[in-house]
């Protein structure tokens, strides 16, 4: 899950490291504003937790695919079923893309009240 905000000063999108996984827990740990610094203009600011949305990482993604890649292609030359074995590995890809959507869901539904 990557983590964006958009400057305050110059309206760029930026990107922060947050390790929590909502904005509940994060308030909890660190409080309601991140300190985030601005890539293109450089400010250094503070902002609130709501103005951070989530977005899907696609690097998840890859691992899972490249694993099931290699495994499928294993499996296919010591068993003859083509159709168990391709279906399993593209299964491995869509669970990874479905939990990650799930869990920028839940970021960004979640809202800390003002």
């Amino acid at each position: 899950m990557k983590h964006h905000f958009k400057c305050p000063n110059c309206r760029s999108e930026n990107s922060v490291k947050i390790s929590e996984n909502d904005r509940g827990e994060y308030q909890i740990k660190k409080g309601e504003f991140a300190d985030v610094l601005c890539k293109f203009c450089h400010l250094k600011t503070k902002i609130h937790i709501n103005k951070v949305y989530a977005s899907v990482d696609n690097f998840p993604i890859y691992i899972a695919l490249g694993i099931s890649l290699v495994i499928t292609l294993g499996l296919l030359f010591v068993s003859d079923k083509v159709i168990i074995i391709t279906g399993a590995g593209t299964a491995a890809p869509i669970l990874t893309y479905g939990n990650e959507k799930s869990i920028v869901n839940a970021f960004n539904k979640y809202k800390i009240k003002e």
